[in-house]
């Protein structure tokens, strides 16, 4: 009798045994099989699960350790994606208004208002976006830049606006006397060099933005 009970146990743990092994096996091939095809949310759940079955298993800890870095990597590269293309028409748009030729012979009060009015459009797009990727200090870093871009695009065209009437008198003057542009003797030289400042800070921010897209890509 104690025999047939002791045949009977040995039977039930190699059963167990081999039960074991065969999970392992099998989530290890199914792991492996993701991992190869890219699939690494479904590699990551395969490894753990043979992982369970053998805790120490170094090759499962490997490849789970490989599975979970590719993860977190697909998922960051999925939200900068998500990212560009959520600001990509206010970006659109703004890049349109930097590249306007807002010479002073040409421009006018109502183009300038016109500018002020989409500036405050994407401001407020860009800030709606905001809210959406916060988690990642990467794109925190590059949406920063480029909301101070604007903001500062938009204090510059308020003063360019305010000061029209001086730089058109001046550069009328500028033609009359034929001698150029002194910058020394114009009227307002103060305030215009600080809108100059501000328009060069607006540029080169958002320069730092669309350089940091441009690596991240």
């Amino acid at each position: 009798m104690f025999r047939l009970y002791r045949i009977t146990c040995l039977a039930f743990l190699c059963i167990f045994i081999l039960s074991s092994c065969s999970a392992y096996d099998s989530s290890m091939k199914k792991g492996k099989s993701a991992l190869k095809g890219e699939e690494y949310e479904e590699a990551v759940s395969h490894f753990k699960n043979a992982l369970i079955e053998k805790p120490q298993d170094e090759d499962g800890k490997l490849l789970l350790e490989q599975s979970e870095e590719s993860y977190h990597t697909e998922l960051a590269n999925k939200e900068i994606s998500g990212y560009i293309d959520a600001v990509s028409s206010p970006v659109d748009r703004f890049v349109y208004i930097l590249n306007t030729d807002n010479s002073v012979e040409t421009i006018s009060n109502q183009d300038l208002e016109e500018q002020l009015q989409e500036l405050d459009l994407i401001e407020q797009e860009l800030q709606k976006v905001s809210s959406n990727f916060d988690g990642n200090p990467i794109i925190i870093d590059l949406h920063t830049r480029l909301i101070k871009a604007v903001g500062e695009y938009i204090t510059g065209t308020n003063q360019m606006k305010e000061l029209l009437p001086t730089l058109k008198e001046n550069a009328e003057n500028a033609k009359k006397e034929s001698t150029g542009y002194p910058f020394s003797a114009i009227d307002g030289v103060g305030s215009i060099a600080s809108m100059k400042v501000i328009f060069s800070y607006a540029r080169s921010d958002y320069d730092y933005f669309i350089n940091g897209v441009n690596n991240i890509q």
